[in-house]
C-alpha cells in the first residue's frame, strides 16, 4: 500500500504576495519552498520553516 503524497498545508501571504509554502512532512516534520515552489528545507518544527520562508521571499509572486 502505498502512503498519499503530503499535502500544501499553508501558503504564506504578505500584503497579498505569496512568500511560500509549507508542507507536512509526516514524522519529519514540515517541508519549506519559496514562492517558485523550490524547496529550502526540511525543519522539525513550523515556526523556524516559516522564518526560512519569510527570510527568501522575494515578494514577486501572486497567490493566485
Amino acid at each position: 500500500m502505498t502512503q498519499p503524497s503530503p499535502n500544501l498545508i499553508s501558503v504564506l501571504h504578505d500584503h497579498g504576495h505569496c512568500v511560500g509554502f509549507l508542507r507536512s512532512a509526516g514524522p519529519r516534520g514540515f517541508m519549506a519552498y519559496d514562492s517558485d515552489g523550490q524547496p529550502l528545507g526540511l525543519f522539525q518544527d513550523k515556526q523556524p520553516a516559516n522564518e526560512v520562508i519569510k527570510a527568501a521571499s522575494t515578494y514577486t509572486r501572486d497567490c493566485n
